[in-house]
């Protein structure tokens, strides 16, 4: 091969090294744009509704195995006059109102312990727990906690983002051999109760 085709060969590839070096030679090309292609997050929120809460005397007793009621002078418990005595359970009822707003959105609804005064002589022998919410919406659940430990997952429908309902916290000073102190005493003191909602995942 004479000396002017190998020049001609090899300028040729050097004109096209060149050219795919520097990314100025392309074939067709296209692109196009998504539309309507957002994703937004979701909320989760609580609030005490303007509702007053009620207090109720649900005390109960157990003879031969058989539970019945023990409330003698009416279901109704008004805590400026009415006193506990060992084995009583009374329930505070509040309104509240969630907002919940998310496909996969579970939450475990609970007191905040340390926004309930119990008196340090009685701690052993009162409990506060939240019970079984009332009033909610068809489309929602709420299901105690497995194990037990007085609060519940609340599932909010996929349709209806907010929901009014009642949460419950009960009050039982218990009944035991050793309870033999806390008379004349402010048992528990409910006024900066706090109730928290905290995403969980199912």
């Amino acid at each position: 091969m004479n000396k002017l085709v190998k020049g001609s060969i090899a300028g040729a590839a050097g004109i096209a090294l060149l050219l795919g070096g520097a990314g100025t030679f392309a074939l067709w090309n296209d692109s196009a744009a998504l539309t309507a292609a957002t994703v937004s997050t979701g909320e989760l929120d609580i609030d005490l509704t303007a509702t007053a809460a009620v207090w109720n005397d649900v005390s109960t007793k157990t003879v031969g195995g058989v539970t019945t009621s023990s409330v003698l002078n009416g279901a109704t418990f008004n805590p400026a006059t009415h006193k506990l005595v060992p084995g009583d359970t009374v329930t505070y009822t509040k309104e509240v109102t969630i907002k919940a707003n998310g496909k996969n959105l579970a939450a475990k609804l609970a007191y905040v312990p340390g926004s309930v005064v119990i008196d340090p002589t009685l701690a052993p022998f009162v409990t506060v727990t939240v019970g079984a919410p009332t009033g909610l919406p068809a489309s929602w659940s709420a299901v105690a906690t497995t194990p037990a430990d007085g609060s519940y997952i609340i599932t909010p429908s996929t349709t209806v983002s907010t929901a009014t309902f009642n949460v419950v916290l009960t009050v039982k000073f218990l009944d035991t051999a050793a309870n033999q102190v806390g008379q004349n005493l402010t048992a528990v003191n409910l006024t900066g109760a706090a109730f928290s909602l905290t995403q969980v995942r199912q």
